[in-house]
């Protein structure tokens, strides 16, 4: 791996450090946080900061353009014990004034970066706006680092000083390690709706796992690519061939791919509604599947159970809708239960770990989605490239 510099290399006293976390945590419609694991993984990074006398201005985004951060301060008060000043724009001159009044050790956090439309473009006067406000610029958001935002990519290149966070550094190096030398066996978990956003991921891991868990909507695309009758069941028509594609780079690799042998399906998806549990070969045709079933739920238990090191990606099924997060919270269990070096990523898995109640169980916790897939797969993060520079 590359070295760039990290928070050891900065002479922070006095300075104004400008940080981009990522507080993207799940929300109710209420605007109430629902899980503030993402908060606390940024934690010891803001308290180094703070305890070098540093001026902290913190900048993250929520949801697209809608969601403010303002409960996100509260929050972070709560977990800090500290004060943290919470200010509705993210540059101008009204940020200007608030981070000259700043005092050392002190905490500002910036509204929603994508409120400004220049953040997903990364457009260069919104950049350079962001790296006027700072000394340092501070990346410690692993989850945002496959983009090439604003705040992400673009305001390093005008940063007078940049560095990683401690956990972006901790995220890189963990990563690493699981991936060029996993405990043995290596399972993998994945799921979710599609198998296009994890095709690249799919196919690297197919050559590194000992064993892959295929679950959620994108176990469908797999058993249609089969001939398997799978109802009115979602998956990826133009998926089909990849799906036989990584099937086979598996099996050149020695890697044994696991689908469900049965699956919960019901009508529609509804809360609480009737719903059946077929194998694979007996799914009512005018059902949907939306959950893997009992018999590969404990099938996979068992897989998870003699694992050296397992990695888990993506639900198991629709996890946020009882009945179809049965799956979801044995997979869970499993994850929580083995003697495994465990590692979890991506915030649908975050969340239902979180709900499940296995996080203190887990041995690692990565913050990233997309930017954990882009890793897996070998494609170069921008974000972190932009440290390089």
């Amino acid at each position: 791996m590359q070295k760039f510099k990290t928070l050891d290399d900065m002479n922070l006293g006095g300075k104004t450090v400008l940080v981009r976390v990522d507080f993207n945590v799940p929300m109710t419609s209420k605007g109430e946080i629902k899980e503030d694991t993402r908060i606390k993984a940024h934690l010891k990074t803001i308290t180094y900061l703070s305890k070098a006398g540093a001026k902290i201005v913190l900048m993250s985004h929520l949801g697209n353009a809608e969601q403010s951060l303002q409960p996100v301060a509260e929050r972070l008060t709560s977990l800090l014990k500290k004060p943290v000043t919470f200010i509705d724009e993210c540059v101008g001159k009204k940020v200007q004034v608030a981070i000259k009044e700043l005092s050392k050790s002190s905490i500002l956090l910036l509204e929603n970066t994508r409120f400004n439309a220049g953040e997903k473009t990364n457009d260069e006067a919104f950049a350079k706006e962001l790296a006027s406000l700072c000394d340092i610029y501070v990346n410690d958001a692993f989850a945002t680092a496959h983009r090439k935002h604003a705040s992400t990519y673009g305001v390093a290149k005008f940063s007078k000083e940049k560095c990683a966070g401690f956990l972006l550094e901790h995220e890189l190096k963990t990563l690493h390690e699981i991936l060029s030398n996993p405990q043995k066996p290596f399972v993998v978990i994945t799921g979710g709706a599609k198998v296009s956003t994890k095709l690249g991921a799919l196919k690297a891991l197919a050559k590194k796992a000992d064993t892959l868990l295929i679950g959620g909507a994108m176990s469908n695309t797999f058993l249609k690519a089969m001939n398997v009758e799978i109802g009115k069941s979602r998956f990826e028509e133009d998926m089909l061939d990849e799906a036989l594609n990584i099937i086979q780079i598996a099996s050149a690799h020695n890697c044994k791919i696991i689908l469900p042998s049965d699956v919960k399906t019901a009508v529609k998806l509804e809360r609480d509604t009737k719903c059946e549990n077929p194998g694979i070969n007996s799914i009512n045709p005018e059902h949907q599947a939306f959950d893997i079933g009992k018999n590969t739920a404990n099938v996979w238990a068992e897989i998870i159970k003699d694992a050296g090191t397992v990695l888990w990606n993506g639900p198991a099924g629709v996890f946020e809708v009882p009945p179809f997060d049965a799956g979801t919270r044995a997979t869970a269990k499993a994850v929580g239960d083995t003697k495994a070096f465990t590692v979890i990523g991506g915030g649908d898995s975050i969340h239902a770990a979180a709900l499940c109640g296995i996080t203190e169980k887990v041995d690692y916790i990565s913050t990233g989605g997309g930017s954990l897939l882009q890793f897996i797969e070998g494609v170069p993060l921008p974000a972190i490239e932009a440290l390089y520079k």
